[in-house]
């Protein structure tokens, strides 16, 4: 008959491999998760609140309601700190109430976050405009036509631009 230690030890050498196997496999999946649960989560979490104060700003100003909507712009900020929607709303709903300081502010910084927003620029040309610093709108005009325009400069507005400016045609 045949001595069965030699089959007992090839089966402890497999269940020590599986286990072995088992436990590397379980090790990291809980990397996975503790990666998804204390990183990715909460990330995720902060970008859909982003979102949903942008959206909430974005409403308030439609209403009127300048106040509010610089306070759930706020909130996008302090959520994104690099949003810069959050930025342009927010300076958008300054400049609805006459605060073109605040406005010009928020526009540099969404500008200086995000050049490609081009209507960072254009918005920020308006302030200017409004605060009777026609060089420096000029200038937001100038970086908005060499940008990606994505709609027309208001003719009224230009007219008005060049003719403060003393840049009439």
């Amino acid at each position: 008959m045949a001595d069965p230690k030699p089959k007992l030890r090839w089966c402890q050498y497999r269940l020590w491999h599986l286990f072995a196997i088992t436990l590397v496999v379980v090790i990291v999946c809980a990397c996975v998760a503790s990666y998804w649960k204390w990183y990715l989560g909460p990330k995720r979490i902060r970008e859909q609140a982003c979102e949903t104060a942008n959206r909430r700003g974005s409403a308030c100003i439609r209403n009127g309601e300048y106040d509010k909507a610089i306070a759930a712009f706020d909130e996008a900020i302090r959520l994104n700190p690099q949003d810069v929607e959050a930025y342009t709303g927010r300076a958008y709903a300054h400049a609805e109430k006459g605060e073109y300081d605040k406005a010009a502010d928020n526009f540099t910084e969404a500008v200086r976050l995000g050049a490609s927003h081009a209507l960072s620029f254009l918005a920020q040309a308006l302030v200017h405009f409004e605060k009777g610093q026609y060089d420096k709108a000029w200038a937001d005009m100038e970086a908005y036509r060499q940008g990606k325009p994505v709609c027309e400069i208001p003719s009224k507005f230009l007219a008005e631009l060049r003719k403060a400016s003393g840049r009439e045609k």
